[in-house]
């Protein structure tokens, strides 16, 4: 804001002119109080525009505030930053006016003292009534009624004006009736409150209601955007005067609202295409072809290509929260930010299978059930999303895998049907995967492609909806013979291979959580054309009634993976010997012995037989020498362990907790300690020689 008079008074002939829309000359150009409006909407080059008298809140109030505002990203016009040189102050200031969407005015002590002040307050308020510009008044210590009435400051100023023989009684009333107008808009008065209270108050009006995209009913279904919006203006840092390059990634599908919400803040922006260096070097490959401030938003699925170019900083999008997730899908199901009482348990189940991912969340809101007003439709449409996957949802999850090369996505596709537990553990996992022919690096591409999440205490999970995208690629690829499956997760798809006895060598893995009870017993010879399986894994199969042993015909050749919980056989086949077994877990089988003798089983860290009731004894493991778990916990009939163990150096954990029938241990001083040691609730009476001293005593 200028806060000097004019050179010369404003004549009756120029305000014409002006009004007239006509031709001017030099010299009254140096004093014109306004451009010509024309009949159309602006183009909107500023969203703020400040009005104020420098000398009362240039370096206090007005600057605080404009630092806030350009913050959050959004377009001011000051004039000691704006102005271009060699433009007349008047026409660049009023220039700037017509193309704000609001302005902030503010009414201090020496405000009317300032002409200047006045002349741009009364080309705003011509502006607000023709409906191009919205105002919004702030009192700095000020009443708002001396504004409007013009008393106290406001009067001793006009009474300086009025003495002025070089200003018009028009000028004065003109001023007036736009302090009149200006003054009576409801504002924000500084007075008994804190300044820092009434700027943020108005950051976050501004932060809402300033979207040239959208309308306020679109921008009410963003849902959890502002959280989204103010995280990335802080990594942008609108007030450095550098070259930023921003990047976001995250799983297909959780946020590219963002980018459109920072369209038109000085912000290049590149949506969802940069999948490759090439896109990068093509659409940014430099940050000298931007100017001083520039900010570059490049989006992605994978953070590795983001790391690489070098980008200033990473933001990753995560999934909303539950309260955030149900707002969203109410919004997009009702267009009510919470659901109808008869629908709350229904979309509940909806928002759990989504987990907070907004593409899902919308689908199913808007294209799925919007206008469905039968509860019985509802609960269909959930009944079938568990068999039947949303296929628009699936389309866009798959655009991750596309660029993985072929190990990466078998991969993908193991870890998606055979983990099925949210989280899983670094201790054996990388381990197992390496034993199928993958690489840690493999992982590492998963997590930064958003297929997979990492934790920071080294804990992996995956999505349930890409879970189930990876099962429906194994699915599509044999959708009439479940035996030509690479991987048999469904429990009807095994029984109908087992019963059948259709299984072949494309069958890499088994996994079911939960084996019902058959009245038909299972033919396990079935196993054996299955000469590729590599990971077996049931649970619950206490119930299962079997034609022949299935360990007798199980191929061990790639076997790598064995957890069969409840293992319902008594005895362990002699010809069953899995030399490539990495992981053996048999918790509560009814096994009572295992192999005789030893058996190689050089790449063996894990032996679980945990709560099986029957064992007596343990097995050699002599030919185990990279052991580094043995959990025999609950075998309350086990009398014996073999000496075998005291000599697995590499041995980090042994549980015999609530064995309760065993009575001594052999001599396990041989053992690299410390391990982790668990013998409490057993008949032991004689603790053997320890380096350290065991847990559990």
């Amino acid at each position: 804001m200028a806060t000097q008079s004019p050179s010369s008074s404003t004549s009756e002939d120029t305000k014409k002119r002006k009004r007239d829309n006509s031709s001017c000359s030099e010299e009254d150009e140096k004093i014109i109080t306004s451009f010509p409006t024309t009949s159309s909407t602006p183009r909107w080059k500023y969203e703020v525009f400040l009005c104020f008298y420098g000398e009362d809140t240039r370096k206090n109030f007005t600057d605080h505030l404009y630092v806030d505002l350009k913050r959050k990203g959004i377009l001011v016009f000051r004039d000691d930053e704006a102005l271009k040189q060699g433009e007349y102050i008047s026409q660049a200031l009023l220039k700037a006016i017509q193309e704000s969407q609001y302005a902030i005015v503010i009414f201090s002590a020496k405000y009317a003292f300032s002409k200047w002040c006045l002349m741009e307050l009364a080309e705003i308020v011509e502006w607000e009534e023709k409906k191009k510009l919205t105002i919004l008044p702030i009192f700095y210590h000020v009443d708002p009624s001396d504004v409007r009435n013009q008393s106290g400051s406001f009067a001793e100023a006009f009474t300086a004006h009025e003495k002025d023989p070089k200003i018009d009684k028009k000028d004065t009333d003109m001023w007036k009736n736009a302090l009149r107008k200006a003054g009576s808009i409801a504002g924000w008065n500084i007075l008994h409150r804190y300044e820092s209270i009434i700027i943020q108050e108005i950051g976050r009006r501004l932060s809402h209601e300033l979207n040239s995209r959208f309308s306020r009913h679109d921008y009410d279904k963003l849902v959890a955007i502002d959280s989204h919006v103010d995280k990335m203006m802080e990594l942008l840092d609108m007030e450095s005067n550098d070259v930023r390059f921003i990047g976001i990634h995250g799983m297909g599908g959780v946020g590219n609202w963002i980018m459109k919400r920072l369209q038109n803040k000085r912000v290049f922006i590149v949506l969802d295409n940069v999948d490759s260096d090439e896109q990068m070097t093509t659409l940014a490959g430099d940050w000298k072809w931007f100017g001083p401030g520039s900010r570059v938003i490049i989006t992605c699925r994978d953070s590795h290509l983001l790391i690489r170019n070098k980008v200033n900083d990473i933001y990753k999008v995560e999934q909303l929260e539950t309260t955030k997730a149900l707002q969203l899908f109410s919004l997009s199901a009702f267009d009510k930010t919470h659901p109808p009482k008869n629908y709350m348990d229904l979309s509940m189940d909806f928002v759990r299978y989504a987990q907070g991912l907004p593409l899902a969340l919308k689908v199913l809101g808007r294209h799925v059930l919007f206008g469905r007003t039968n509860i019985d439709t509802w609960k269909s449409v959930r009944n079938q999303l568990e068999a039947i996957p949303n296929k628009k949802i699936m389309d866009v999850l798959q655009i991750s895998l596309d660029g993985l090369q072929e190990m990466q996505k078998e991969l993908f596709l193991d870890m998606a049907c055979f983990f099925r537990g949210q989280h899983w553990v670094h201790y054996n996992f990388f381990e197992v995967l390496e034993s199928f022919g993958h690489y840690h690096i493999d992982i590492d591409v998963l997590v930064e492609n958003s297929l997979i999440s990492k934790s920071k205490y080294g804990l992996l999970s995956m999505h349930d909806l890409l879970k189930e995208l990876g099962r429906e690629i194994v699915r599509r690829k044999c959708p009439d013979e479940s035996g030509k499956c690479s991987r048999l997760f469904c429990w009807e798809d095994l029984c109908h291979v087992l019963k059948n006895d259709t299984g072949t060598n494309a069958t890499k893995g088994i996994v079911v959580n939960f084996c019902p009870e058959t009245k038909e017993r299972l033919n396990a010879k079935a196993f054996s054309k299955m000469t590729k399986l590599r990971y077996v894994k049931f649970h619950h199969s206490q119930t299962l009634k079997w034609r022949g042993n299935p360990l007798k015909y199980m191929p061990t050749n790639e076997l790598r993976y064995l957890e069969w919980s409840g293992y319902p056989l008594k005895s362990w086949p002699s010809s069953f010997q899995p030399k490539n077994l990495t992981v053996l877990r048999m918790s509560g089988s009814r096994i009572k012995q295992l192999w005789k003798g030893s058996i190689v089983l050089d790449n063996l860290k894990e032996f679980d037989v945990s709560f099986s009731k029957n064992l007596i004894e343990t097995p050699d493991l002599t030919k185990a020498p990279n052991l580094e778990k043995i959990n025999l916990k609950g075998c309350k009939s086990l009398c014996e362990v073999h000496p075998s163990i005291g000599s697995r150096k590499r041995l980090k954990n042994l549980q015999l907790h609530k064995c309760s029938s065993l009575e001594k241990l052999p001599e396990l001083s041989k053992l690299e300690w410390p391990i982790y040691f668990e013998a409490g609730e057993t008949a032991i009476t004689q603790i053997p020689s320890f380096n350290l001293l065991p847990k559990g005593f």
